[in-house]
């Protein structure tokens, strides 16, 4: 496997078989590198929360690992392809479909790693399942949890609520995951409690191992302005109820090597992109109407959120 990796000395592009610096983002900094992924389907299905119950779940936009569904299982996504620029990154990534005035919009998700501040940051574990924000939100959610944005016309500032975009801009949701384990689980009942988030760089006695930071941005070719009405999961959620899941079904390897080459050095790779496969672009696109899934699951006690309004009650 090949990875490109561009870097700009006097404005001379320099080309190398290592990584792709295709552009720094609004977060990137030392230590930390990036992956674009295209939109791979949708379904109603959440295989962390829901696992065997097809149609339990609000619709879903599921990116990288192709082949995520209900029935799915680590080998069989770590084997079922990836819609991400590097071919290594089979990890699985969803989020709830995003409407708006009812009209779905195909998205395209940035996965953004990093260490954060952190001293040290490990890779996260093979086959961790991760899920950041709250489903159930009626109001705002912390901005260290999710958060919008305008992208394309360099304003890019972040809000706690969808903001109106200008013309020539896109509108992009933030979910920040938590980045501290247990060093135990890769999972737990609730779905969380396995997890925290790092405050000021340090990690809680109860979750003392470090690991990356991974931040997803979805973009989507939309421009929301005033009036308009959003609507998450086919119109089952607001827009304060944005969440993301992630299932680490990375080639672990790679995950490992990046972890040393762009996150433990003061090093930002950028974009990295296997030699040969397609950036992923968002197209608009109209979503066939799903079976009407099952009601989903109580919420959970917020006490089990790292902070508030976090990530608590996720449910789907």
């Amino acid at each position: 496997m090949q990875i490109r990796a561009r870097w700009w000395f006097g404005g001379v592009a320099a080309v190398v078989a290592v990584c792709a610096f295709l552009g720094a983002p609004v977060t990137a900094g030392a230590n930390s590198f990036q992956v674009r992924c295209a939109s791979s389907h949708l379904a109603t299905d959440d295989p962390i929360v829901f696992p065997g119950r097809p149609g339990a779940a609000h619709r879903h936009e599921f990116f990288g690992a192709r082949t995520t569904s209900a029935a799915s299982t680590a080998t069989s996504l770590e084997t079922g392809g990836t819609t991400c620029g590097l071919a290594t990154d089979t990890g699985a990534y969803w989020a709830p479909s995003l409407e708006v005035n009812g009209r779905f919009a195909r998205g395209t998700m940035t996965a953004y790693y990093q260490r954060a501040g952190k001293r040290s940051a490990a890779a996260p574990p093979r086959r961790l399942r991760i899920i950041a924000g709250n489903m159930h939100a009626t109001s705002p959610q912390a901005m260290a949890v999710t958060n919008w944005q305008c992208v394309g016309a360099g304003r890019e500032a972040r809000s706690r609520v969808v903001p109106s975009c200008a013309r020539g801009e896109q509108l992009a949701a933030w979910v920040n995951f938590p980045d501290c384990w247990d060093g135990r689980h890769l999972d737990s009942a609730d779905h969380r409690s396995h997890l925290a988030y790092a405050q000021r760089g340090a990690c809680p006695a109860t979750h003392p191992v470090g690991i990356m930071r991974l931040s997803v941005r979805i973009t989507w070719p939309v421009r929301p302005a005033g009036g308009s009405k959003l609507t998450l999961g086919d119109g089952r959620l607001p827009a304060t109820g944005m969440h993301a899941d992630f299932w680490n079904t990375w080639n672990q390897a790679t995950l490992r090597q990046l972890r040393w080459d762009c996150v433990e050095v003061a090093r930002t790779c950028g974009e990295l992109v296997t030699r040969g496969r397609p950036r992923p672009v968002a197209t608009s696109q109209a979503a066939p109407r799903p079976q009407a899934p099952a009601p989903d699951q109580a919420p959970v006690s917020a006490s089990m959120a790292p902070m508030s309004g976090s990530h608590a009650g996720h449910g789907a």
